[in-house]
């Protein structure tokens, strides 16, 4: 809220609704049959041990059936925010996380993840050489065709006749 042109006043977001939010976003997640990964700055001091939020945090996270992995300070003034949250049962960190450099006050979280890429799909794609029609050929045969001569009166029918008509034709050229 601005309480003038030079002073901004910042609510701090109460953690109690934070807390609340956040495990109605696990709940909706958690479930889920993909695998689950959750990366990001949380803001709690987790490496205090006696900080109630980070405490809660971290309950929550064990109460979801999830792992925090993240061992160290991610911060430049020695704090760990930066947490990288998957299922327990997933295995998907193979090897712990190691901090980088530090690109802004907080440092990189380096891991690899224990997954297969997904197979690539392929699809068969089948086309028709338009450009290759012969245009007198179909304005004949669609001349000849019943949508000129014996045309539905009900929209939805004559749609459907148009439809069908035109990649009769096609199909046949």
């Amino acid at each position: 809220m601005f309480t003038d042109l030079h002073t901004l006043t910042i609510t701090k977001f109460p953690p109690v609704l934070y807390f609340n939010e956040f495990s109605e976003c696990l709940e909706s997640v958690v479930l889920c049959s993909e695998q689950l990964i959750v990366v990001g700055d949380f803001n709690f001091h987790i490496d205090i041990q006696n900080d109630n939020d980070a405490v809660t945090l971290l309950d929550r996270v064990e109460l979801f059936g999830l792992e925090q992995y993240v061992a160290g300070p991610t911060q430049t003034v020695g704090h760990t925010l930066d947490l990288i949250i998957t299922r327990s049962s997933d295995k998907l960190i193979n090897v712990s996380p190691r901090i980088d450099c530090c690109l802004s006050d907080h440092d990189s979280v380096l891991f690899s993840l224990n997954s297969n890429r997904p197979p690539l799909k392929t699809q068969k794609v089948t086309h028709r050489r338009l450009k290759a029609i012969n245009t007198i050929n179909l304005n004949k045969d669609l001349a000849d065709s019943s949508i000129c001569y014996d045309s539905p009166d009900d929209v939805d029918h004559l749609a459907e006749c148009y439809d069908a008509t035109l990649a009769s034709v096609i199909d046949k050229l």
